[in-house]
């Protein structure tokens, strides 16, 4: 059964404005592709990634840009002068690959822009709004700052609504953001959903999640696979045969993370 995961989009957006994170895109496809993770994809995401996408593609040229103009600077200024030539030499076919590594942030746009079209999204319905409006006036998180959170509140109530809904037994749910100081314990460890949100995760069933690898990370440390459901061993197929599915749902952010820090590229299963 897969894990459905909700993913805020300043998750989408972080994955995309770094080359650096395409193996976690490239995990999350093949995940998807096995049937391990669906994506709950609410219509708001959808609306803000296209809104700043142009604007996360720019930063990132402006950004490497900058860095490699202060580089070269110096070198010119305070490089002595037998190396000068060598040095930025060296730093005109460094600066060519950032180009590219610019336009692979083009190509991590695209990719996050096809995994969020892949399912039908989740529209905002006159029952979530009201209820949105009713978070509101009781300064309910994430209206518990002085800012307009509606987007953030439509998220909430939609995956309260897949918290509720009649699911077959074993069902899991993931919601994941970086957006801790809306969704997160205020005062103390930001790991956990504030205080507003609890009902909604059981921490087995339903989980929150401020970092989408990470937290797999640290459910991985621990003990050994058979010992409370903690990963300890993983390997993939090396061989033509059709992969099984993982053994539990509950177990698939943890293959995520095996897959992004290892390489993996094949089908995963565990031992």
């Amino acid at each position: 059964m897969p894990l459905k995961l909700l993913v805020d989009t300043c998750v989408w957006l972080d994955l995309a404005k770094d080359y650096r994170h395409q193996p976690v895109i490239s995990a999350l496809e093949d995940l998807i592709s096995a049937g391990e993770i669906e994506l709950l994809i609410p219509q708001i995401v959808l609306d803000e990634f296209a809104r700043n996408k142009d604007r996360v593609a720019a930063d990132a040229a402006r950004s490497l840009k900058s860095h490699f103009s202060l580089v070269r600077d110096a070198v010119t200024r305070f490089g002595e002068a037998a190396a000068k030539d060598g040095t930025l030499k060296a730093l005109d076919d460094v600066d060519h690959a950032a180009i590219i590594r610019g336009e692979a942030v083009n190509a991590s746009i695209g990719r996050v822009e096809k995994l969020l079209t892949s399912v039908p999204p989740m529209p905002t319905t006159d029952a979530v709004k009201a209820r949105v409006t009713a978070r509101a006036i009781a300064n309910r998180a994430p209206y518990h700052r002085s800012k307009n959170s509606a987007g953030d509140a439509v998220l909430v109530e939609l995956y309260a609504d897949q918290v509720a809904a009649d699911r077959p037994t074993g069902t899991r749910l993931a919601f994941v953001t970086h957006n801790a100081r809306d969704f997160s314990e205020p005062t103390g460890d930001q790991r956990q959903p504030h205080p507003d949100l609890l009902p909604l995760f059981d921490g087995t069933h339903s989980v929150y999640a401020i970092d989408l690898v990470g937290h797999a990370e640290r459910q991985a440390v621990g003990a050994p696979l058979g010992h409370g459901g903690r990963v300890g061993h993983a390997r993939h197929m090396t061989d033509s045969r059709s992969p099984p599915k993982l053994c539990r749902p509950e177990w698939t952010l943890e293959a995520l993370h095996h897959r992004v820090s290892c390489g993996v590229t094949a089908p995963l299963f565990f031992a």
